[in-house]
């Protein structure tokens, strides 16, 4: 048993590394045309044999055209990137090949659309179109000439086309002496390093000229067919692998959705703690994938402001007098927030929690200071929408101001503030940070918007986690987005009237601290999944560097 066999029936261990069955397509194109895929028969009649067959076809055709074609140049030796075996032969792509991009006529949208038919209308990677006339009426190979997926490879550059068809001047024609080299040819131009035959940069262009100096390892006949079928094979496993994984993340992914739905409909805090538990147990199934760890951090979040996390304390203070507390202390000249309409109380709260406006939470609502910054300016940084990550402020890729600007000393921030971006793309719009740093320090951007909340009797940890929840963005945030010249926006005004469910000061401070245990537990989760994931890759590199290494 060779290496590349026993990497094979090894691989299922480590499909779901990273890219791994995309590599592993790559690795039998490799083998296939390295010699490496199939055995060589000694009966096989030589390579060079089938090029002299090929050849002479080419000679007869030569007779029936005008057009004379420039003979191929010989190979050098710094052309041929690997050795072959015995039997086989290297030659240019246009000696084992024959082209038929003359037969080829580009056909105009409009026209195709008042011809509409049931043949193929292909183009540079693949079918486009069907049109009700055809040009070609037998299998061939066709060789995307032009576009980024020359470099991408989004899609196979070479296919073969079947039945009646017809082909527009952006994939080359390729005809030769059997279909089993044209399946051979696919094989090869879908197995190597087409840059060095392109042209362009922003459009991408493989010419014919190109094309036809292309180094081909070329096998004898019976050989290419063999290695056809085992490529055949052997991308039908990788498929029906890619389907495996598939199913078992939608499996992954369902089961977990159930779980996370259980959570949130538990009636009570002591059947929310049954259900959780039963989660606990099956860590190691449900969250086997990063996005399911995702869910269960905002699943989180719904918990809390639900009110599901933590056991309510009837001798907590009830929110409803924290917050005439806090409306006694606001400023008297503040304009007044219009009373919380009882149809846009979306959840059934626990005894002693209220709705509240940001508005009435907050000392001071407003945006940052609209100076330009400067990364060479070693003064007063400036946190951007960037520095909001996952609900905190990062400290990174940081801006400066000159601390003369007239914002200053009043945009400064101060320990607990929250900053809420208010422009950029839709699903960034929203995004919330706590402020945990000194005072007097930092300032932020204008496109932020700075909540200053009284700290005595609000927990800005719970405001922040409340506004970074899937319900305050479905309710609050997504409904009054506008678009502005491309780009979402929330402003002010409406951040002030956005509503969140508050607890007892108490209460939030339990919830607070619950949630952060369990995003603790979270990042645990996703630390093991990137190890794991790390070590798969590290195994498949290896396995697939001991591959090459025998060939």
């Amino acid at each position: 048993m060779t290496v590349a066999d026993t990497f094979f029936k090894q691989f299922e261990i480590l499909a779901d590394a990273p890219n791994a069955v995309p590599k592993l397509r790559e690795l039998i194109l490799q083998l296939a045309v390295r010699g490496k895929l199939v055995s060589q028969d000694p009966n096989d009649e030589p390579a060079s044999i089938l090029i002299k067959k090929i050849q002479s076809v080419k000679d007869s055709i030569k007779k029936r055209r005008t057009k004379n074609i420039e003979p191929p140049a010989l190979l050098t030796d710094i052309e041929i990137p690997f050795k072959i075996p015995y039997a086989w032969q290297w030659a240019r792509f246009s000696q084992v090949s024959i082209c038929r991009d003359e037969e080829r006529i580009p056909i105009e949208k409009s026209i195709r659309e008042n011809h509409q038919g049931v043949y193929d209308y292909y183009g540079a990677s693949g079918i486009i179109d069907k049109f009700d006339d055809y040009i070609f009426d037998k299998p061939l190979l066709l060789i995307g000439e032009d576009g980024a997926n020359l470099v991408n490879r989004s899609t196979k550059i070479a296919f073969l086309a079947y039945g009646k068809y017809w082909v527009n001047n952006h994939a080359h024609v390729i005809d030769s002496i059997s279909i089993d080299c044209l399946k051979y040819l696919e094989v090869f131009i879908n197995a190597i390093d087409l840059k060095p035959f392109l042209t362009g940069t922003a459009q991408p262009k493989m010419s014919q000229s190109k094309m036809n100096s292309i180094p081909i390892a070329f096998p004898p006949l019976n050989e290419q067919k063999r290695i056809a079928e085992k490529v055949d094979k052997l991308m039908e496993w990788c498929d029906r692998l890619e389907k495996q994984q598939q199913q078992r993340r939608e499996t992954c992914i369902n089961l977990n959705r159930v779980a996370l739905t259980q959570l949130t409909t538990a009636k009570t805090t002591d059947e929310f703690s049954d259900r959780w538990q039963k989660v606990r147990d099956n860590f190691d199934l449900l969250y086997s994938l990063p996005e399911n760890v995702s869910q269960l951090r905002q699943t989180i979040l719904q918990l809390a402001v639900m009110g599901k996390l933590v056991k309510q304390d009837p001798n907590d203070e009830p929110a409803s007098i924290l917050l005439q507390r806090v409306k006694n202390k606001k400023d008297k000249k503040e304009k007044q927030l219009f009373d919380i309409d009882r149809q846009l109380m979306y959840l059934n709260l626990p005894q002693n929690w209220s709705w509240t406006r940001i508005g009435s939470l907050s000392k001071a609502i407003e945006y940052g200071t609209s100076h330009k910054a400067d990364e060479f300016i070693d003064a007063v940084p400036v946190l951007r929408m960037n520095n909001i990550r996952n609900g905190k402020i990062v400290f990174e890729n940081l801006k400066y101001l000159s601390d003369s600007i007239d914002d200053l000393p009043k945009l400064y921030l101060q320990n607990g503030d929250l900053l809420f971006n208010r422009t950029n793309s839709a699903e960034l719009v929203g995004k919330t940070g706590l402020y945990r740093g000194e005072n007097n320090k930092y300032t932020f951007a204008s496109y932020l918007i700075r909540i200053a909340l009284f700290l005595e009797d609000i927990s800005p940890e719970f405001v922040n986690l409340a506004m970074n929840s899937n319900f305050y963005r479905q309710t609050q945030i997504a409904p009054e987005i506008t678009q502005q010249c491309g780009q979402a926006n929330f402003n002010g005004t409406k951040l002030k009237n956005s509503i969140i469910p508050l607890p007892p000061l108490n209460e939030q401070k339990r919830i607070v601290a619950k949630v952060e245990e369990m995003m603790r537990l979270c990042d645990g989760l996703e630390a093991k999944l990137k190890e794991a994931e790390t070590n798969r890759q590290k195994l498949l590199e290896s396995g697939i560097r001991k591959v090459l290494s025998q060939i």
